[in-house]
């Protein structure tokens, strides 16, 4: 019966000392600073990743721009080089070649159009989307800041209110001190009054 009730004992013992502890403010501050900055980092890597994606496709839309006029460019060069080798005739190659080298310009007028057309459209969309990420960015800086605030803030408060508590805790346990001295103080005092008059009646 003895050993049972030993074992009893050292179990509760054991269950208390295992419960968890709990936590205190910093470690909930910590806590959520951390995750606040694990937040912050992904959405910033998400950040580069799209920036990373713009400059691939501006830079895309730049060579198209390059590529497009110098090559109709050459195709046409090709043409009237060939043409001319089978001419025999000075006039009716040099009116050909007027009107290869007119047609040439009007391919290189329309392909430098289109050129700079592209390249324009590239650069508002690249401008527009890294505006977009820098607004995201902007943004999600701002809600990081606002939650590590709100975090601070209700980290605050809690400490504040188990300040509070604590203190009224002492000062209740001062007041019941004192209450219990002072009748322990009238007891004695009510006792010594009550023996010296016993030994005054002896007298």
């Amino acid at each position: 019966m003895a050993e049972t009730k030993k074992n009893t004992t050292k179990k509760t013992a054991a269950k208390k000392s295992t419960a968890k502890k709990p936590r205190t403010a910093a470690q909930l501050r910590a806590e959520a600073e951390k995750k606040a900055v694990h937040a912050a980092k992904l959405d910033a890597e998400n950040a580069k990743s799209r920036l990373e994606e713009v400059q691939d496709t501006a830079v895309e839309y730049a060579r198209k721009g390059v590529d497009v006029p110098v090559g109709a460019a050459l195709n046409l060069a090709d043409r009237v080089s060939e043409v001319i080798e089978d001419w025999s005739d000075q006039a009716s190659a040099e009116k050909k070649v007027k009107g290869y080298r007119a047609d040439l310009t009007k391919t290189v007028k329309r392909a430098e159009r289109r050129g700079t057309t592209t390249r324009r459209k590239a650069t508002t969309q690249a401008k527009k989307r890294r505006n977009s990420l820098e607004k995201t960015v902007r943004k999600q800086r701002k809600s990081f800041e606002k939650t590590v605030k709100t975090t601070n803030k209700d980290v605050n408060k809690q400490i504040e209110a188990r300040v509070s508590e604590v203190s009224k805790r002492a000062n209740q346990v001062q007041a019941d001190v004192s209450k219990v001295a002072e009748e322990q103080g009238k007891k004695a005092q009510d006792l010594v009054n009550k023996v010296t008059e016993q030994l005054q009646s002896l007298v």
